[in-house]
């Protein structure tokens, strides 16, 4: 991994996440967040809603790989929702 993405002073093979699979590590979780940002569609903001700490990092990372503002709405109703989609159209 370059050391450009280096994101704390540690090893990459260091564990940042548990879960019930296992530990992740700082590789792993920068090789989702690549494979994620490759993903993503169109080129607009990129809206997190993920309601898990590993899912929600991968979400924040995929964005800044892929130059993109991530977009945290303060809730997952349909209004909050429409919110955000008038304030970031896609």
């Amino acid at each position: 991994m370059p050391e450009a993405y280096r994101l704390i002073g540690r090893p990459l093979s260091a564990p940042l996440f548990y879960t019930a699979q296992g530990a992740v590590d700082g590789a792993a979780l920068l090789r989702a967040a690549a494979r994620f940002a490759e993903s993503l569609p169109g080129s607009g903001p990129v809206l997190n809603l993920c309601t898990n700490r590993l899912g929600f990092t991968v979400g924040i990372l995929a964005a800044l790989l892929s130059g993109r503002p991530s977009v945290m709405g303060p809730d997952r109703s349909g209004a909050g929702l429409a919110g955000l989609r008038a304030q970031y159209p896609v």
